[in-house]
């Protein structure tokens, strides 16, 4: 049997890997809608079952978010095998603080990956790994 941490690793046929989605705005006039999009196509053509965690108006200098606390939460309770969002800064705007999370998440067992978007097309969207280490990587 083992526990779900145990089952994921060992690649159930039937197990669709569990992904949070993070994205956010700074004010309540931006629409974070451009962001989970594309995370979304990344996801779906992988097989993937996403939740969305979205913070509306609140600055990325703040440790303590909504959606962020509520995606860290779901990480620690295994409900998310991994997060993705588009640009590390939509994270974290210190390197103290997304240097925690990464640490925190990899710690957990969550395989994260980050994409960034350059005249519109996706530039480094990557699949969550088996050695479950956050990475963000750019293909250009």
């Amino acid at each position: 049997m083992g526990t779900e941490h145990e089952k994921t690793a060992r690649r159930i046929p039937d197990y669709s890997p569990r992904v949070g989605v993070y994205a956010r705005v700074s004010t309540n006039d931006q629409t974070p809608e451009n962001q989970p999009v594309p995370l979304r196509s990344f996801a779906a053509a992988r097989g993937w079952t996403v939740t969305e965690y979205v913070d509306h108006g609140v600055s990325g200098a703040k440790e303590r978010r909504p959606a962020l606390d509520a995606l860290l939460t779901a990480a620690r309770t295994r409900k998310i095998d991994a997060v993705v969002c588009v640009k590390l800064d939509r994270l974290a705007r210190s390197v103290h603080h997304l240097v925690t999370l990464a640490r925190e998440l990899e710690a957990l067992g969550d395989r994260s990956s980050c994409g960034q978007h350059h005249a519109g097309r996706q530039v480094a969207l990557s699949r969550p790994r088996r050695d479950r280490g956050v990475r963000a990587r750019s293909d250009s």
